[in-house]
């Protein structure tokens, strides 16, 4: 990542709006260790979890390829599809004030 902003990016102000753009988005990243823990009890949240996050790496490996793929086929009603997909994050079960098993 920093090669790119060296070798591509030559306008500082463009790293920085560059850096700030990616780095507001990589955050995202950091708050699935405490939402992911809260949903599964003690025994077995080391093995969700990792099982979760390893399941989602390797979907996400797979993904610009199918996501090639539908766009040739499907075009709007894939995207359609991963907007509705993404609205589905509000179902997760509120974990607030729950205490942990």
């Amino acid at each position: 990542m920093i090669l790119a902003y060296v070798l591509l990016i030559k306008d500082p102000l463009l790293m920085l709006a560059a850096g700030l753009f990616l780095g507001f988005f990589t955050g995202f990243w950091s708050g699935f260790g405490a939402v992911l823990s809260e949903l599964f009890p003690t025994k077995v949240r080391s093995t969700a979890l990792g099982f979760i996050f390893n399941t989602g790496r390797g979907i996400n490996f797979i993904s610009p390829v199918l996501v090639a793929w539908l766009s040739l086929h499907w075009s709007w009603g894939a995207a359609l599809s991963a907007y509705i997909a993404s609205a589905l994050i509000w179902l997760f079960p509120e974990t607030k004030g729950i205490e942990l098993k």
